[in-house]
């Protein structure tokens, strides 16, 4: 949630997933805070203010992944992002009879 003009607000954030992430994903996915670490150019060890998104969705659907992680970089001066794909079954238990 940094970048090079300052901190990325919530408000930013907000507006990203409205204009890209929910567009894409109109069925929904989940955002969560976290913190993030990884080894900087100085070789030191980084930490700042993340999130995440768990996005599930079928197999094809990864170019769309990888559009948001560019679009990610490109809106808010990131050097990465982090794209994880995994297989999986999803199941919505409801209490439903």
């Amino acid at each position: 949630m940094s970048s090079k003009n300052g901190e990325i607000t919530e408000a930013d954030w907000r507006r990203f997933c409205d204009e890209h992430v929910t567009t894409a994903f109109p069925d929904g996915y989940t955002s969560m805070e976290a913190i993030g670490h990884w080894k900087g150019s100085g070789n030191m060890t980084e930490r700042e203010n993340s999130r995440v998104l768990l996005i599930v969705a079928p197999a094809d659907a990864k170019e769309k992944v990888m559009t948001i992680a560019k679009k990610y970089c490109e809106m808010f001066e990131q050097e990465a992002v982090l794209v994880l794909t995994s297989m999986g079954e999803a199941i919505f238990v409801g209490n439903e009879q």
